[in-house]
């Protein structure tokens, strides 16, 4: 299972870091919490999965 850090899924969506960060708190994308690190505010990995369902859930927002 692939994990993206912030940075990747930002490249991923083309999008920069702090929009992932938004949709994480506000429970848009899901993410997996590993606590704190000294170069980022939470050190957060986001599955493949996690990506994809997110990407899914955007999509069918768009089709309505």
């Amino acid at each position: 299972m692939k994990l993206y850090s912030i940075k990747e899924a930002a490249v991923e969506l083309g999008i920069n870091k702090t929009a992932v960060y938004k949709w994480i708190q506000n429970g848009e994308l899901q993410a997996y919490n590993l606590g704190r690190s000294d170069s980022e505010k939470n050190f957060y990995k986001i599955s493949e999965q996690q990506l994809q369902d997110f990407l899914d859930a955007r999509m069918l927002n768009i089709e309505e």
